[in-house]
């Protein structure tokens, strides 16, 4: 089959060109998972011009033919070969990391062991070790494995029913042990956010040997999966609350997950690891992990009652301490190796854990100039890293000259008018002090209502004069004292120079209903837009759904609630331009009328439909 029209390149451009016929002609009986599949690649690449889209797929597939099937199979098994090695290589530093923090947990002075990825109470003194707990769970582990045997076969099955692909008629689980090897607990906090509530950190850890077996019935023979070398460390926010007057004394408990877990895993498919599958096992690594994020991320729970009426209500709103405003102030004690850029733009990054992207600061000209931007961040816990990055804008590529790391703990709690963070190079050895950037932070608690109308206590003792730091300085070193400013004898919480009717906006999206379908060819992919001021918010698009159910949180910033409105929007996901399929309107003060400051129900939405929110405002103190 060498010369002439009959090649195997043209039978495959043969082959490719009636399958895309053959979809295009037969879409609405493609299944709905695979028509899902395609639509989410469509909205991946839809932003690209379709000539630039067409010409990169031919020229892949042009690539792949002029290969020839020979050199294709080789390359297709070397990138196994590959990623077979490079999953085996990171699985052993993850278990060699795990053996690690197994033996600083009994070491009796582990600072001296220098690592990367240390336990929570080695790197935070203020975790506390629990070798007593681990020695209880230790004893307890062979009843735990037998009694979570049932519990997973009723959880797994209904979720791989629910989510099994349409070529797979089926699942039997055939062993569902978690294995002999027992979760570590590295490190436990305590934290003090409600008065009817305990909030506990638990850093856990665990190398599981476990025993997953699946018998997968496709066409053709059934294929055994197995998971194995099942490897974990995350933190688990466990609240217990409300409280009440009889045992346990707490009538229910939630789990979340506080920050990113780290997951690892191995699968097979008879004797053979898919690790072998280029991309396979990435794919599979991010499932869970965005399944488990999604599902358990904090301020979101899995709710357990312990004691039937009495309610723990979870979300954003339920979460929230309060406001971090972070203004940035000036740039001082900048090396002398970088003079050369005085007149050169300048700025900063800055990023809180859990946020998708870093927020950037405006460019400055001049090392004596004053920044003034100001960036908020709503806090669910202390326990927070804010992440500052400076860098000059030089044409072509920036130069970045060091970053900073602070914890959102000491933000909240300094009394300092100005904070510097030292810029330093992680590739430095010496972390030698290359810029510093001055910053003010301001915490703003949040504050309901009915804590406002709670009577005031008066503290117990004068609380501290403070100052400013170079009024200390004047002390130290015998200066002529001058007085402090204004503004050093100002507490940090009480929200000088910000009104009381500043706060955050927490919006709850549940459902919509009645939606006017404004597609020519199709059903409309509507996604909700929220509004206040210049704060807005945008949820996840369902797709061919003209009565979605979102179940979606959003959270605005408010700068006054007494004039802001709040602006819902039902919007149509399009190619080209999106399309309003309907909106509402709701003054903040009619929120802040309602005496809890909350409202939900189901509103109309204009010119049609409905959507059924419930929407919780929070005042800064």
């Amino acid at each position: 089959m060498g010369e002439g029209l009959l090649t195997l390149a043209n039978l495959g451009w043969a082959g490719m060109l009636c399958a895309a016929y053959y979809l295009a002609t037969n879409f609405d009986a493609i299944p709905a998972e695979h028509k899902r599949k395609a639509m989410d690649l469509y909205h991946r690449v839809k932003d690209y011009p379709l000539p630039a889209i067409v010409m990169a797929v031919w020229l892949a597939i042009r690539v792949l033919f002029a290969l020839g099937w020979q050199l294709q199979l080789e390359l297709l098994l070397v990138m196994a070969v590959c990623n077979y090695g490079v999953r085996t290589i990171g699985r052993a530093r993850a278990r060699a990391a795990q053996d690690l923090c197994r033996e600083l947990a009994t070491s009796s002075n582990p600072t001296q062991v220098l690592g990367s990825r240390l336990p929570e109470w080695v790197m935070f003194p203020s975790a506390n070790r629990v070798q007593w707990l681990n020695s209880v769970i230790t004893g307890m582990w062979p009843s735990i494995v037998a009694a979570t045997d049932t519990s997973l076969r009723a959880m797994m099955e209904p979720l791989l029913e629910s989510n099994k692909p349409s070529y797979v008629k089926g699942f039997r689980i055939r062993s569902a042990s978690i294995g002999p090897n027992p979760a570590t607990v590295d490190g436990m906090q305590h934290h003090s956010y409600g008065v009817a509530e305990t909030t506990l950190d638990i850093n856990l850890s665990w190398a599981a040997n476990m025993d997953i077996r699946l018998l997968v019935r496709v066409p053709g023979p059934d294929v055994e999966v197995a998971l194995t070398d099942f490897e974990l460390k995350l933190t688990l926010r466990v609240v217990l609350g409300p409280h009440i007057p009889q045992w346990p004394c707490f009538a229910n408990m939630a789990f979340s997950i506080v920050n990113t877990p780290e997951v690892d895993f191995n699968i097979t498919a008879g004797s053979v690891s898919l690790d072998v599958v280029p991309g396979l096992s990435d794919f599979l690594d991010q499932f869970i992990r965005r399944t488990l994020v999604g599902m358990l991320a904090y301020p979101k729970a899995l709710v357990v009652p312990l004691v039937t009426g009495h309610e723990l209500k979870r979300g954003l709103g339920t979460g929230a301490l309060g406001t971090l405003r972070i203004r940035f102030l000036r740039i001082d004690n900048v090396q002398s190796k970088y003079n050369k850029y005085r007149k050169t733009p300048f700025y900063s990054k800055l990023m809180l854990d859990g946020q998708a992207k870093r927020q950037r600061t405006a460019s400055y000209v001049g090392f004596d100039k004053q920044m003034k931007d100001v960036f908020s961040f709503t806090l669910y816990d202390n326990t927070g890293i804010l992440r500052v990055s400076f860098a000059f804008d030089v044409p072509g590529k920036d130069l970045h000259v060091g970053e900073c790391e602070i914890t959102t703990k000491q933000l909240m709690e300094t009394n300092l008018d100005e904070v510097e963070l030292a810029m330093t190079k992680a590739s430095d050895a010496s972390r030698t002090r290359r810029v510093s950037v001055y910053i003010k932070p301001e915490f703003l608690v949040f504050t309901s209502r009915e804590q406002q109308r709670a009577a005031v206590v008066p503290p117990e003792s004068i609380p501290p004069r403070m100052s400013s730091a170079s009024f200390r300085e004047d002390i130290i070193m015998g200066r002529p004292l001058t007085a402090p400013s204004s503004r050093g004898n100002t507490p940090r919480n009480s929200g000088s120079g910000w009104s009381c009717n500043t706060g955050a906006l927490f919006v709850h999206v549940d459902r919509a209903m009645g939606l006017k379908n404004i597609e020519t060819v199709g059903t409309s992919d509507p996604y909700v837009f929220l509004r206040v001021g210049n704060s807005t918010a945008k949820s996840p698009h369902i797709n061919n759904n003209l009565n979605p159910v979102f179940n979606w949180d959003g959270e605005l910033a408010v700068t006054n609630c007494e004039t802001d409105v709040l602006l819902v929007c039902l919007i149509d996901k399009n190619v080209s331009t999106d399309k309003l399929m309907g909106e509402l309107r709701v003054p903040l003060a009619r929120i802040t009328a309602s005496p809890s400051e909350k409202i939900s129900g189901t509103y109309k939405l204009s010119p049609q439909g409905s959507v059924t929110l419930s929407a919780s405002f929070l005042r800064h103190s």
